[in-house]
């Protein structure tokens, strides 16, 4: 619901060692993770227990971890391309559904890419966690 276009200024180096102030568009959106509601409970090891953590829907008995409460920010890039990858990356409701042309059906690989994403340390702080989908071209293999 908060998708944004944005201008975002970044300090880049050249190969040369001259520093550049560089703007870009970049696709931004964020959403909170809030404690599961009442007492935290935890078992005979320190660890909360299951009834204490956030349930991660359709997988096998996995959890939300508790550093991860609080904002989450999305970023990508500003192109439309990226944009239709990050729509595609949320699954549906988080967007409005997109007109797909019936042959563009994504095959394992690119189900598993879309998996891959970038947590932006320099950005990142205390409750407030940046994230960033990383594309086939910046990904290493």
């Amino acid at each position: 619901m908060n998708l944004q276009l944005l201008n975002d200024r970044v300090r880049t180096e050249t190969p040369q060692g001259a520093i550049h102030n560089v703007v870009r568009w970049v696709h931004r959106s964020s959403f909170t993770i809030r404690p599961p509601r009442g007492p935290q409970r935890y078992n005979n090891t320190g660890r909360p227990t299951t009834s204490s953590r956030i349930a991660i829907p359709d997988t096998d008995n996995l959890f939300v971890d508790p550093g991860w409460y609080g904002t989450i920010v999305v970023e990508t890039e500003g192109t439309n391309e990226a944009l239709a990858d990050l729509q595609d990356r949320c699954g549906p409701g988080a967007f409005p559904p997109r007109a797909r042309a019936p042959h563009q059906q994504p095959n394992q690989t690119q189900l598993e890419n879309r998996k891959v994403w970038r947590i932006m340390r320099e950005k990142s702080r205390p409750g407030e966690i940046w994230i960033k989908a990383v594309s086939m071209k910046e990904r290493l293999l």
